[in-house]
């Protein structure tokens, strides 16, 4: 068996064919606390619609085309940090890591480990620290990110991790040798 997404933070998927005939799964994605906002209070939202496949007797759960298609205009990392949403594509080693704006995802023992210990409440009511299984298919992360959730899929699908997170500060700091890749919708 294996995680439907290693961040443990999904509930309730769904899924149904959508207008390809792709099997494409969306679920709840739960908050360990509340969101005030000018429309009112929230505590939660749906995580990006993603497409089931399997290969080699693997599930994989790939973005859905058509959210990918949407992040279109380049941007630079000031002005990614400063939107309500971006993608970050970058090749991750062993021993790298990103910091964005607080959640940081580093590659440590074939892993790929997420912390969002400076982006969550610390009440006990969710997991700060979350872990792949060891990754055997490269290097490559597809990182989606806005206000209230850090969603990184790792080698188009070979693992997801998705977060609720709060707070995060408006900087991208990279520490591995690839340059990212950044887009915002457009």
């Amino acid at each position: 068996y294996q995680f439907f997404d290693y961040g443990l933070d999904l509930y309730a998927p769904q899924s149904a064919l959508d207008a390809e005939g792709r099997r494409t799964v969306i679920a709840w994605l739960r908050m360990p606390a509340a969101v005030e906002a000018a429309e009112g209070t929230w505590r939660g939202m749906m995580s990006l619609p993603r497409v089931v496949e399997v290969a080699g007797g693997h599930i994989y759960f790939r973005i859905h085309p058509n959210v990918r298609a949407a992040y279109r205009l380049p941007v630079s990392p000031e002005q990614a940090s400063a939107r309500t949403g971006y993608h970050l594509a970058i090749e991750l080693h062993e021993g790298e890591s990103l910091d964005l704006g607080g959640y940081h995802i580093a590659r440590t023992g074939g892993r790929i480990v997420a912390d969002r210990s400076a982006v969550c409440p610390h009440n006990g009511k969710c997991r700060l620290t979350s872990e792949t299984p060891e990754v055997r298919e490269g290097d490559r992360l597809d990182i989606f990110v806005d206000a209230n959730m850090v969603e990184t899929y790792v080698n188009d699908g070979e693992y997801v991790l998705s977060h609720a997170v709060f707070g995060l500060e408006d900087r991208i700091d990279v520490h591995a040798a690839a340059t990212p890749e950044l887009h915002a919708l457009g």
